[in-house]
């Protein structure tokens, strides 16, 4: 594991990461947030971009990722660690990629992405279907949507 890992901007946050490193094949729920909070995926232009950019097969070489949720003011994914691959690298990737589509497309939003990441491991079946089924269903408690299948900007393995 790298002593020093980096986000998206270039900025260090090693300690919050020292002595952490993801488990091969485990599964981790990770999330992160737009910078600010702000509402950036309600329009539908920077929303599908973001989508186009997360399901890109060049992100996932190697890790799988089993599911996701692109709310308003974050992202939520399930994903499946692989050898040799680092989950703070990988969400540097996935932070990284999506903020290079939405300059190309949209050019002038500012900052995308806060730093950092949350993730926590998921370490049964049981209590991936159960959290798989608690993100897919964010639009719905949030009040965005009545059925979460009205959700447009998500994805799942399962379905």
């Amino acid at each position: 594991m790298n002593p020093s890992v980096h986000d998206c901007s270039g900025r260090e946050y090693a300690p919050l990461y020292m002595g952490r490193y993801a488990v091969e094949g485990q599964v981790y729920l990770v999330s992160f947030s737009t910078a600010g909070k702000r509402s950036l995926f309600c329009d539908y232009l920077t929303a599908s971009t973001v989508c186009r950019c997360i399901v890109d097969p060049r992100l996932w070489y190697r890790s799988r990722l089993l599911g996701w949720m692109l709310m308003p003011t974050s992202w939520h994914g399930l994903i499946r660690v692989a050898h040799f691959d680092d989950l703070a690298i990988l969400v540097q990737r996935i932070k990284t990629h999506t903020t290079r589509g939405l300059r190309r497309e949209r050019p002038g939003l500012g900052r995308i992405w806060e730093t950092g990441f949350e993730d926590r491991q998921l370490k049964t079946e049981h209590e991936l279907l159960r959290t798989a089924r608690s993100v897919m269903a964010q639009p719905v408690r949030a009040g965005i949507v009545a059925q979460a299948g009205d959700y447009p900007y998500w994805n799942a393995e399962w379905l």
